[in-house]
């Protein structure tokens, strides 16, 4: 079946935009040119994989992969003012499984792979408002009329205030109030800090296929497979990522076409 993306013409790479159900490949063909009508719609380059299948042997295995910021070097950002490398842990693995059901007729194969990794992003510099700017802020809607506005303020001071990196930042170089005159000399109006919010990407896959011999010359199979996973659309130093969620279910049945070989003379 075509495994492309209809919309984009692109791989469906899932929420973590790798191509995970690699470990459920038995055999992949790249053919560059001279390809018969089978491959469909598309010029160019054609891929074409085929997916594990039972046999009358019981197989298996098991693949697991690991890293962690002690195995990765600081970014440059960071090591400029002296933050510490910030946390990682990718983990990525695959088990697959296979075997008879009637031996020399009926075989099964089933695959999971999964994946989580908290990724940090790009270093950030992020600008949060003064305690003293937020002080006179209150004080100045209270003054002019509008005291019912100052629970809004509050909620929205809290936000800035729970940040993980808002009790190391610092004064803004100048104090950042521009042409903001509300406060006294010398005393800022916002401070910063370098953070690196992570995002946190997790999807796991599996399949199941089962195949059938009825004849020496008929062979038929049934395969499903499900991608499930969450993909990180934005990274905010204030709080948890915004996830989405990314869902495939696909299903392919091929059945046995009785054929007849005609020798040449």
């Amino acid at each position: 079946m075509n495994d492309n993306d209809p919309f984009f013409n692109v791989n469906n790479s899932g929420a973590s935009n790798l191509m995970l159900g690699a470990n459920d490949i038995a055999e992949a063909n790249v053919i560059n040119n001279a390809y018969s009508g089978q491959y469909g719609q598309l010029a160019g380059t054609q891929v074409s994989y085929i997916t594990n299948s039972g046999t009358n042997e019981w197989h298996g295995d098991a693949i697991y992969n690991w890293n962690g910021r002690y195995l990765n070097a600081n970014q440059f950002e960071n090591d400029a003012v002296g933050l510490p490398t910030p946390f990682n842990n990718f983990n990525q693995w695959a088990t697959d499984f296979h075997g008879p059901i009637v031996k020399n007729r009926t075989f099964f194969d089933v695959d999971y792979e999964g994946y989580r990794n908290l990724l940090p992003g790009s270093s950030t510099l992020t600008l949060v408002p003064s305690q003293a700017f937020q002080t006179a802020t209150l004080q100045n809607l209270t003054a002019n009329g509008n005291a019912a506005e100052v629970p809004f303020y509050q909620q929205v001071f809290k936000i800035y205030n729970s940040a993980p990196g808002t009790s190391a930042a610092t004064p803004v170089a100048g104090g950042g109030c521009g042409t903001f005159t509300g406060l006294g000399a010398g005393v800022p109006c916002a401070n910063e800090f370098r953070s690196t919010p992570p995002d946190i990407n997790r999807e796991y896959v599996w399949s199941a296929r089962v195949d059938h011999v009825f004849s020496e010359t008929d062979r038929g199979y049934v395969r499903v497979v499900r991608d499930n996973g969450f993909q990180p659309t934005y990274a905010s130093p204030y709080g948890p990522p915004s996830m989405r969620r990314v869902t495939s279910l696909k299903c392919k049945a091929r059945f046995p076409r009785r054929t007849s070989l005609v020798q040449a003379p």
